[in-house]
């Protein structure tokens, strides 16, 4: 059976190897790594912050050092790339290419190069916050070898005007058989199944299977339980330490009408600004005294969305502790435990990742089989992460042509974002 009738051959006439950007879990557990989303770029010196042609600074996105990929790629053998991108998501469409994002090489680029500090007038990546942040939250990149496949619209469409009559007969001749057509039965075969397929690829690629299903809100409430224990107490009961305290309070002040409870927003906010205040006298990973621990555990349970509000804590301090293995390492094991289904990137119904070469996943319109553009990165939206792209359903996507990614040209990358609304 031809690959136009049979969707296992559709698989694997069109399978493509390409380069997970996995996130271990917990990011401590992974092996060590120079490659990692967010947080600050290691710039080598004399490599200026890439800007727009008016002057505002790009938001850095990722950092990936080409001697961990773990096998042959037609992507550089050493040195690491550095990818830049505007905050503001529509500006991507619309704005010239330089303007949108931006693609550094640096072929001797060393880890050992100190964190380049973000500019001051970058801003917030997001929406604004109580404590705005302008850089992307950091986490660990594992490469990995990975199958991808195509998307069902980047297949030719039999319907389109120009396969029609005198042009489809010549195509026998010219072209190929018409039995290779991809049969819109087969097409939808295909389709049904392409999630699955991913799933299993990135099964075969990290060895960790995902949940059934994303976390629901429910399930992040009954973890948030589960974490808060109200006959705890001690120094391991939860808050040990005031990362838990800190993110959780910027949940209150972010949503305050959410948290208002019967008394209404304002007495509720500014205990939790004094409480912030007293999160920040010190680092944020030491330890919650007993008096005050006990304090904020009575104040706490007086919520009625406290198993929330202590699910939100931890999930804002994972987030913020990814990119630090020794701050990582102070999160307790049933903490992670608790939070885990939250930061699976992808479910086997719904895959969602980041890559580097082969099938870039599309929202919409795919580009064609035949479109001999490169994939050089597709990040994919991460909620769990704080990755917001394209209206929080989305995803961003590099492209470089053959003959600049050959000669390790990366001046005229363009990058588009193609959202799921």
């Amino acid at each position: 059976m031809d690959a136009g009738n049979d969707p296992d051959a559709l698989f694997r006439r069109y399978r493509r190897e390409a380069v997970l950007l996995h996130q271990p879990w917990p990011p401590q557990a992974g092996p060590p790594t120079n490659s990692h989303f967010g947080g600050l770029p290691r710039l080598p010196e004399g490599c200026a912050w890439p800007r727009t042609s008016s002057g505002k600074p790009l938001h850095f996105l990722a950092e990936i050092d080409c001697a961990e990929i773990p096998f042959p790629t037609i992507l550089p053998e050493r040195g690491v790339l550095f990818f830049f991108g505007r905050g503001d998501p529509y500006a991507w469409n619309t704005e010239p290419p330089s303007d949108a994002c931006r693609v550094l090489y640096a072929p001797d680029a060393s880890a050992r190069s100190a964190p380049r500090q973000s500019p001051a007038d970058l801003p917030p990546p997001n929406r604004p916050a109580s404590e705005p942040n302008n850089v992307h939250p950091a986490w660990p990149i594992v490469p990995l070898r990975f199958d991808t496949f195509p998307e069902v619209t980047a297949f030719p469409d039999p319907s389109e005007p120009d396969k029609r009559g005198w042009r489809r007969f010549l195509d026998r001749f010219v072209r190929a058989p018409a039995s290779t057509e991809i049969s819109a039965d087969m097409r939808d075969a295909y389709e049904e199944q392409l999630g699955a397929r991913r799933a299993a690829a990135l099964v075969t690629a990290t060895g960790a299977h995902p949940p059934a299903s994303p976390m629901t809100w429910r399930e992040s409430i009954d973890a948030g339980g589960t974490i808060f224990d109200f006959a705890a107490s001690g120094p391991q009961s939860f808050p040990e330490r005031w990362a838990y305290v800190h993110h959780l309070l910027l949940e209150i002040l972010d949503r305050p009408l959410l948290y208002s409870g019967e008394a209404g927003p304002g007495a509720r906010t500014t205990e939790a600004e004094r409480w912030l205040g007293r999160s920040r006298e010190g680092p944020l990973h030491r330890p919650v005294a007993e008096d005050d621990r006990q304090a904020l555990r009575t104040w706490l349970s007086s919520f009625d969305d406290c198993p929330r509000l202590v699910f939100r804590g931890c999930v804002g301090t994972m987030r913020s502790w990814a990119g630090d293995p020794a701050h990582a390492a102070l999160i307790p094991d049933h903490v992670y435990a608790a939070c885990a289904s939250s930061f699976y990137g992808y479910h086997e119904h719904d895959p969602r990742f980041s890559q580097m070469l082969g099938h870039a996943p599309a929202c919409h319109q795919a580009r064609s089989v035949d479109d001999p553009a490169i994939c050089l990165l597709s990040i994919d939206t991460d909620l769990a992460l704080g990755w917001y792209v394209a209206d929080m359903g989305g995803r961003c996507t590099f492209w470089i042509t053959p003959q600049d990614l050959a000669r390790r040209d990366f001046s005229q990358v363009v990058g588009r974002l193609d959202g799921r609304s």
